[in-house]
């Protein structure tokens, strides 16, 4: 995986929700480009590394907090997956919930923007 390329997903994520409102196109069109790339990148037949592991548990609260934001019931039960999925180390079915992550961006995107 390239953590470094995406380092910056969950902060943009953090920072983006820190005010509470809605995001903004821009936020939204570069969460949808680097959801769908971590979603390539997570080799889920290997599992999770050790550095991998506490990134994508930040995703998991990012998207939390993207869900809280968009008041978005479909990334709230996506990030639920994806949590489980985390606390059993099961790439797949991260990687599964992160796809559901990527189609709800994707249409939150096509209809605020």
């Amino acid at each position: 995986m390239h953590l470094i390329k995406l380092l910056g997903f969950a902060g943009l994520l953090t920072l983006s929700t820190a005010s509470y409102a809605e995001l903004s196109c821009r936020d939204l069109n570069d969460m949808r480009y680097d959801v769908s790339q971590l979603a390539d990148d997570v080799d889920a037949s290997v599992g999770f590394t050790r550095a991998e592991d506490e990134f994508l548990a930040e995703v998991v609260e990012a998207v939390y907090l993207v869900a809280e934001t968009e008041n978005n019931r479909i990334l709230l039960r996506a990030a639920g997956k994806m949590e489980r999925a985390w606390e059993r180390e099961d790439a797949v079915a991260y990687v599964d919930a992160l796809d559901r992550v990527t189609d709800e961006i994707d249409d939150i995107y096509n209809t605020e923007c």
